[in-house]
């Protein structure tokens, strides 16, 4: 008996960590670059990139070839005491300048469409573009680190050798999309909550009229982030999903708490959200909820 109880505490401590991982919001910062990619300069393929999440979530691999054979690959990982994301990069010309780099998220700049890494030879920008590519920025320092030049400006597109990226239908996996909105509401993200969101996604609320379309979302975002700070946790009581469709269904709590020093509100809501892959990703394309009795 105390045999399997010890290894039923082993499980749930492996398991528990590794969920830790999949649902934090900030392991995502990364997710809209996974996949596999054709890399191109000024519309010339320069080579091709794997990114992949590893670790139970808990870590970013990145593998380049470039068309002449040349490779390198990137280990990312997040370090929780710092609160930051770090790189490193090894080719297969280690041993020269430039060959292994280490570099450091610039946290300020990160949204869930932009990530920066910068080290003491250069820094790398990645941007996901509205129509779902990748623009890569790598700048080299000059002028004793007072200013930045473009060395590397390549847009990622999906590979035409990879079919339509199909989601995890893992239960963390559906309830990561929630669970970003929320994490972007108190980042007071606009881009970032309406990247959560398919482009036909619809609210319904208990007290507004049927909202239709993301960027119709825009209006309410941007007033409400201009004039609160937001407190919210998503508790997820259930997730699943089948195919290319899942759901999550939880509580919302926290407050939101006026600039202008008016009294904080306490929110508690129970939510549904409906979600669909797209290119890899689950996004929210129907978002349902309620106020909990007063």
């Amino acid at each position: 008996m105390i045999r399997w109880i010890c290894i039923g505490i082993a499980f749930w401590a492996v398991t528990s960590h590794a969920q830790e991982c999949r649902q934090a919001p900030r392991l995502h910062a990364l997710d809209f670059w996974i996949g596999k990619w054709d890399v191109s300069q000024g519309g010339q393929l320069d080579g091709t990139d794997m990114v992949e999440a590893t670790l139970d979530g808990c870590a970013i691999l990145e593998h380049w070839r470039d068309v002449q054979g040349g490779e390198g690959s990137s280990l990312f990982y997040y370090d929780a005491g710092a609160d930051v994301w770090k790189q490193v990069w090894v080719t297969d010309q280690a041993l020269r300048l430039g060959g292994m780099k280490e570099k450091i998220e610039q946290k300020e700049l990160t949204s869930s469409t932009r990530i920066r890494f910068e080290g003491t030879l250069d820094r790398t920008t990645l941007t996901r573009e509205a129509d779902g590519k990748v623009h890569q920025l790598i700048e080299r320092r000059i002028d004793g680190g007072k200013s930045w030049r473009t060395t590397y400006d390549a847009i990622y597109e999906r590979s035409s050798a990879q079919s339509t990226s199909a989601c995890s239908s893992s239960r963390d996996a559906v309830a990561a999309a929630p669970l970003l909105l929320i994490d972007n509401n108190n980042r007071r993200d606009v881009e970032g909550v309406l990247a959560g969101y398919t482009d036909d996604a619809i609210w319904l609320s208990p007290d507004q009229p049927v909202v239709r379309g993301r960027q119709n979302f825009r209006p309410r975002y941007e007033s409400l982030f201009r004039d609160n700070k937001l407190a919210y946790t998503a508790e997820i009581t259930e997730a699943d999903a089948d195919g290319s469709l899942g759901y999550a269904w939880g509580k919302i709590r926290g407050t939101s708490t006026p600039l202008d020093g008016s009294p904080a509100r306490s929110v508690e809501d129970t939510f549904m959200a409906v979600t669909r892959c797209e290119s890899g990703k689950w996004r929210v394309s129907h978002l349902i909820w309620s106020h909990a009795p007063h």
